[in-house]
């Protein structure tokens, strides 16, 4: 499977609850960040991805650390959003 079918296709396994959330977080943020060939995606894939990219290698489930460095460190609730979002623009 090409590096952006895999992203595609952790998205639909993780909205369907085939996986949970830290092997979610794990598997798209190394997707995205070593092996896909961003020339491959369009610009939109580019912003969104990298923007949950971003959230989902911040991901923790430490209240604490969401609340001392906010911005860099999301919650739940803050993936599930962004991966709503992707899905939607990308009708998954």
């Amino acid at each position: 499977m090409e590096p952006r079918e895999k992203l595609y296709a952790l998205l639909n396994d993780f909205i369907h609850n085939r996986m949970g959330i830290e092997q979610f977080c794990s598997m798209f943020s190394d997707t995205f960040r070593l092996e896909i060939d961003y020339n491959c995606l369009s610009d939109l894939e580019k912003e969104q991805f990298n923007t949950l990219s971003r959230i989902a290698y911040g991901y923790t489930d430490n209240d604490e650390e969401i609340q001392k460095y906010p911005g860099y460190r999301f919650s739940d609730k803050q993936v599930v959003e962004k991966v709503d979002e992707v899905c939607k623009i990308f009708n998954i």
